[in-house]
């Protein structure tokens, strides 16, 4: 898989939308040209999405929060 590291950690918060915005069209751009980065943030999204949509009753926002947080620090252990 051809990920690139630098793009890979910022992918939290490019789903968040919490990147200026010259950055967040500059990771759009490369998304569309790398398509192992792009498989792998469609997955990040899905896992978030799904694993959030099932615990809507259970679960609070904070607790979707923290576990957005958590994938997000568990991808940059998994890169170093």
């Amino acid at each position: 898989m051809n990920l690139d590291e630098s793009v890979v950690t910022q992918l939290g918060d490019y789903y968040d939308a919490e990147l200026p915005p010259e950055t967040m069209r500059q990771i759009k751009n490369y998304l569309q040209k790398n398509r192992d980065c792009a498989a792998f943030y469609e997955d990040y999204k899905k896992t978030i999405e799904l694993y959030c949509k099932t615990l809507v009753k259970k679960a609070s926002v904070e607790y979707c929060q923290r576990l957005t947080t958590f994938l997000r620090q568990e991808l940059r252990n998994k890169l170093n």
